[in-house]
């Protein structure tokens, strides 16, 4: 059964390609609704598709592609609630609720 945490705040850090850092681009805090840091989405080229850590309770870590971070971002910015499941077997969405068809939000 998979853990559903809500995204109630983010925080972006862009990097330059630094030592270390596996070549990510970009990296996405999420946050719950008391501000602690459950999980983050990075960006990377050379990790994109690697395992996900998955640690429901703690910090998870999500790779995804860099061409995925303009909508990642758009996600965040604009949708309400938005929520990230976690699965034991390592995948992890960053998803919607059910939405109206349209701009009537």
């Amino acid at each position: 059964m998979p853990t559903r945490m809500e995204v109630k705040h983010y925080t972006v850090d862009v990097a330059a390609h630094l030592e270390g850092f596996n070549e990510w681009v970009a990296n996405i805090y999420l946050y719950d609704d008391l501000g602690r840091a459950f999980g983050n989405i990075r960006f990377s080229k050379t990790m994109a598709g690697q395992n996900n850590q998955i640690n429901p309770g703690g910090m998870s870590t999500m790779w995804a592609p860099p061409e995925s971070y303009p909508w990642v971002l758009d996600l965040l910015r604009n949708e309400k609630p938005l929520y990230v499941w976690l699965y034991e077997s390592g995948r992890a969405l960053l998803s919607t609720s059910v939405e109206p068809v349209g701009e009537e939000e």
